[in-house]
């Protein structure tokens, strides 16, 4: 697996990749600092590279359907370490890697969980720091990952009505609970119509 490491990821990130002998594309290196974040999902895609990157902006974007990559690591600059990142990026490497294993399709399945457990925590994290763009995105993209989880709704809700998005906020509502009672014939949890029925 190739890394292309966005302008934002330290050299010793790339330095201590390359040590453990990971191949890594620097976006500085090939002289693309300052481009917009679609420019770097395009030259990522070109060498078939997975991006690694700190930027939120990345994960709004590559959530698009419409948009082609090979993949995204987000390692947030403020939670993770250097060290946790390199030690990180090299089990995600290796586990991928390892396509012909038998032990692969459940050492993915892990790691799944494990990146959307990650999703959870730092979504709550941002929206107890009130920074509720950046929680919005991380409760969406968790959702795509686990669609059934009544408390990430109520996240992405309670995101949504700081942001004054309100009608959006019952529209999202209305067509989880939707969704739930056609795929699962289940309701949402009390909290989550509580809150529903709260906003103005």
């Amino acid at each position: 697996m190739k890394i292309y490491a966005d302008e934002n990821i330290e050299r010793s990130i790339i330095e201590g990749l390359r040590r453990r002998k990971i191949e890594v594309v620097s976006a500085i290196e090939l002289g693309y600092e300052g481009k917009p974040d679609e420019f770097h999902i395009q030259k990522a895609s070109e060498i078939i590279a997975v991006i690694l990157t700190h930027d939120f902006d990345f994960l709004r974007i590559a959530s698009n359907t419409c948009v082609n990559h090979n993949g995204l690591i987000f390692a947030h600059s403020r939670n993770v370490s250097i060290g946790q990142c390199i030690r990180g990026v090299e089990l995600i490497v290796n586990i991928l890697s390892d396509i012909d294993m038998e032990w692969c399709d459940i050492r993915r399945s892990q790691l799944r969980q494990y990146f959307n457990n990650f999703l959870e925590k730092m979504a709550s994290i941002e929206l107890n720091r009130e920074s509720y763009s950046e929680a919005r995105t991380l409760f969406e993209k968790a959702i795509e990952f686990d669609p059934y989880q009544d408390f990430l709704h109520l996240g992405l809700m309670k995101c949504l009505v700081k942001l004054k998005l309100t009608a959006l906020a019952k529209k999202h509502f209305l067509n989880y609970r939707k969704k739930l009672q056609e795929d699962l014939k289940l309701e949402p949890v009390d909290e989550l119509y509580e809150y529903f029925n709260g906003i103005n």
